[in-house]
């Protein structure tokens, strides 16, 4: 397993976010979802319950107001998570 943290942020994705987290959580230490509150399909239910399965994977919910500045402050908020890498997995 590499020590490295997987960033992913992520808006109505029910048609892959599962099936690209299950391809690379048994390679890495932890993984970081940050959710799009505006998602209108099923992808908070699926995040949560996949952070329900696997303890690696640390989920958030953020607001975004102002997509072009809300954007930019998800992804720095998450680079504050990787200790020593970190790959960004959109």
């Amino acid at each position: 397993m590499l020590d490295a943290c997987v960033l992913t942020i992520v808006r109505n994705g029910e048609d892959y976010l599962e099936s690209c987290l299950l391809q690379i959580i048994d390679y890495v230490s932890t993984i970081r979802i940050t959710v799009d509150k505006r998602s209108n399909d099923r992808t908070k239910g699926i995040v949560d319950r996949l952070a329900a399965r696997y303890p690696n994977i640390v989920v958030s919910h953020f607001d975004v107001q102002d997509p072009l500045v809300d954007l930019v402050a998800m992804r720095n908020s998450q680079f504050g998570f990787a200790e020593k890498w970190g790959f960004i997995v959109d």
